[in-house]
C-alpha cells in the first residue's frame, strides 16, 4: 500500500497516461469491455477519483483452502494504458484462461487471503491534492487466478475494465 501511494504521490502511475490541465476537469469512471463469459470477478468502484479525494474498488478477497481444495488469487491492476491483450493467446502451460487484458500491469496488488469462501474486499485509492494530476486517465481490472492444487487445469478468469480520469 505504501508502494501505490508514492506511485500516486509522484505521479510515476501516470507516466504514460493522458494528462490534461483543464480547470474544470470533472472526476468520472466508467467501466469498459467485458467479463469472462462464464463471469469473472466481482469489479465495482465506489465513488471518483477526485484531487485531494479517494475512491474505493470493490472486488473479493483471495481465498487459502487445505491442499486438496481450490485456491484462489485476486489480482488488482492499475496501469496507464489498455493493452487489449486476449489472455487466451498466452497459451499458458496447464492453465484455462478466458477475457482479456484491459490494464496495463504499472501496479499489481494481490487480495488478502481468507480461509473460508471469498469475502467482499475493498481497497481505497487516495488521490493526492496535485494540481498536476488533473485531468491523468487511469486503468483497472480485477484477475482471479483459480488453482486446484490437486490437479490441473487452473483458471484465469478476468474482469471488465475501469477507467478514471481524476477531476475536481
Amino acid at each position: 500500500m505504501l508502494l501505490h501511494l508514492r506511485l500516486l504521490a509522484t505521479g510515476a502511475l501516470l507516466a504514460g497516461a493522458t494528462v490534461g490541465h483543464a480547470a474544470g476537469q470533472s472526476a468520472s469512471y466508467t467501466f469498459f469491455g467485458s467479463a469472462c463469459s462464464g463471469g469473472g470477478p466481482p469489479f465495482s468502484v465506489v465513488g471518483t477519483p477526485r484531487l485531494g479525494g479517494s475512491f474505493t474498488l470493490v472486488t473479493q478477497t483471495s481465498v487459502r483452502r487445505t491442499r486438496y481444495e481450490t485456491n484462489d488469487d485476486v489480482f488488482i491492476l492499475t496501469g496507464a494504458s489498455t493493452p487489449g491483450l486476449d489472455l487466451r493467446g498466452l497459451n499458458l502451460p496447464g492453465i484455462s484462461a478466458c477475457g482479456f487484458l484491459l490494464a496495463s500491469t504499472e501496479l499489481i496488488l494481490v487480495a488478502p487471503a481468507t480461509t473460508l469462501d471469498p469475502q467482499p474486499y475493498s481497497i481505497v485509492f487516495p488521490i493526492p491534492n496535485v494540481a498536476s494530476l488533473l485531468g491523468g486517465t487511469f486503468h483497472q481490472q480485477v484477475l482471479l487466478l483459480s488453482r486446484a492444487i490437486s490437479f490441473p487445469p487452473h483458471s484465469l478468469l478476468a474482469s471488465r475494465g475501469g477507467r478514471g480520469v481524476i477531476g475536481r
